[in-house]
């Protein structure tokens, strides 16, 4: 069984907190807090509205979302998934989501935590992360950082007004990093490919037909001596 409450301001009368109760499980009838609204109906915080949600994994209520509505009207949203033990009853978090929202509601940006663990067994456990950034004027994506779990980084610059990539940097978990430069069609312009080893790799190439090659890669060793030239 459940019911909702609704607390108003004692002095206008309006809306305060309100709340929604839900029982634990088939076999407990216990209840817990399923749904939470706060109103800073008196201005005394930097939000107009905090919304919470709570989850039942097995018996026991866990965390799913966070909204909060800023005075500004622009909101954030925490939405947490999870891990689950025998039973059905959530281990730990597997996901967290935090997404933001101007005052139309259109998207800002995306962070996403992502735990993995594993007690056995060849694959990664740790952290990834991404952050996402867009123009809330076109939707298109703007910035895009990911650092994954076997170590690799790997981050977008883009042209928000025309969703096209301008730059892209990765670093590797050897120590090998790529820097790729991209012309205002989205078209590969230039590539710095330096080594783990301390050698490097240039790459130009010809995207406008200025020359008499399409492309012009030139190698050189760890000490900065030019080693090979390649003409395409």
């Amino acid at each position: 069984m459940s019911g909702t409450i609704t607390v108003h301001d004692d002095d206008a009368g309006r809306p305060d907190y309100a709340y929604r109760t839900a029982m634990s499980g088939i076999f407990y009838d216990i209840p817990y807090t399923s749904y939470l609204l706060d109103y800073d109906q008196r201005e005394e915080n930097p939000w107009a509205s905090i919304e919470t949600s709570y989850g039942l994994y097995g018996f026991f209520p866990a965390l799913d979302t966070v909204r909060v509505t800023w005075d500004d009207g622009s909101a954030t949203l925490r939405a947490i998934s999870y891990v689950f033990a025998i039973g059905g009853s959530a281990a730990g978090i597997a996901s967290d989501t935090y997404t933001t929202f101007d005052a139309q509601g259109r998207t800002e940006s995306v962070v996403v935590f992502v735990e993995r663990a594993y007690a056995v067994g060849p694959q990664l456990s740790g952290l990834s992360y991404s952050q996402t950034e867009y123009d809330p004027a076109t939707g298109n994506l703007d910035y895009s950082y990911v650092r994954h779990i076997d170590g690799l980084i790997e981050a977008k610059d883009f042209n928000a007004a025309a969703g096209l990539i301008d730059y892209a940097y990765s670093v590797f978990a050897n120590g090998r990093s790529l820097a790729q430069d991209y012309d205002a069609q989205g078209r590969l312009d230039y590539v710095v490919d330096r080594l783990a080893d301390g050698r490097m790799i240039v790459t130009d190439y010809d995207l406008l037909n200025q020359h008499t090659w399409d492309s012009y890669q030139i190698a050189y060793s760890a000490s900065g001596q030019i080693d090979s030239v390649v003409v395409g």
